[in-house]
């Protein structure tokens, strides 16, 4: 297969094209690992307020075959609302779209882009303390994971 910039055995962030995710390789099955995640990233604060399905989309909508790939669109709705405060046009890069892609029959790939990463685009403090600790919790959930 070719590699497509997943993380390795034991890594927790990965750097490709200038961007930073975080995230952890498993080998437990797909619905194990989508089950897995809801929970680690609940006990963090977490809600998940999307789910999407982008196998059954990709099926349905333009009728090509596609990996098991689901994005979960979450947020720590306490620190949303600060950040959201603090600069108004932050929502549009604020939530954590956590991807759990089934990179094959035997291997499950979490990730997520790095908050840190989207925080630079304001000069903000507040965004920024806001940022660091969605880092610190999706590390932390991830490496329960």
């Amino acid at each position: 297969m070719e590699d497509r910039g997943h993380l390795g055995d034991g890594e927790m962030t990965k750097e490709r094209d200038r961007l930073t995710y975080l995230g952890k390789t498993t080998t437990v099955s797909f619905e194990e690992a989508l089950l897995k995640v809801r929970t680690e990233l609940q006990k963090e604060e977490f809600a998940v307020l999307t789910d999407i399905d982008v196998r059954e989309t990709f099926k349905s909508r333009i009728f090509r075959e596609f990996r098991n790939y689901k994005i979960l669109c979450a947020c720590i709705p306490r620190l949303m609302y600060r950040a959201l405060n603090a600069e108004d046009r932050i929502g549009t890069n604020m939530l954590c779209n956590v991807i759990v892609e089934e990179l094959d029959s035997s291997s499950v790939e979490v990730s997520a882009l790095d908050p840190l990463v989207w925080s630079t685009a304001t000069e903000n403090p507040d965004v920024r303390e806001v940022a660091a600790e969605l880092r610190v919790r999706l590390e932390k959930a991830f490496g329960r994971i």
